[in-house]
Formats: C-alpha cells, sequence, structure tokens
C-alpha cells in the first residue's frame, strides 16, 4: 500500500513548518553555547541568562539578539 501524497498547498505549508522548526531549533542551540535559554511563551520568546529575561517578539528579532551576544556570525 502506498502512502497517499499531500497536496501541494498542504505539502507547502508542512515544509513551511518544517523550516521553520528547524530554524527555531537552530537558533536555540547556538544561543546555548553562550549559555541563553529560550523559552517560547504566548507573544514570542524569552531569552533568559544569569536570571535575567528578555522579551523577543519575532524569530528574526531572536536572530538579532544570538548575533548581538556573540552566538552568530554576523
Amino acid at each position: 500500500m502506498e502512502a497517499q501524497a499531500l497536496p501541494a498547498d498542504q505539502a507547502d505549508a508542512t515544509e513551511r513548518t518544517r523550516l521553520a522548526e528547524k530554524r527555531l531549533a537552530t537558533v536555540r542551540a547556538e544561543l546555548a553555547f553562550k549559555a541563553v535559554t529560550v523559552h517560547i511563551v504566548h507573544d514570542g520568546y524569552l531569552a533568559c541568562k544569569y536570571g535575567y529575561c528578555r522579551s523577543v517578539p519575532t524569530i528574526e528579532a531572536l536572530e538579532a539578539f544570538a548575533v548581538q551576544v556573540g552566538a552568530r556570525a554576523a
């Protein structure tokens, strides 16, 4: 029995979701090397280190924050 292919719009949405999850996992791993934890909250992300937290609204802002703390090359 063959697996049925998803319709094109569902396949595109699935691929976009997978890429977004990979992007988040990558930036979380980069920040972890700098001892920064990233939590997903209702309005974006929360980046914390040594008890201090910063609210980050988007994944793009989280990537910019990673550059600021030296976890990612500019």
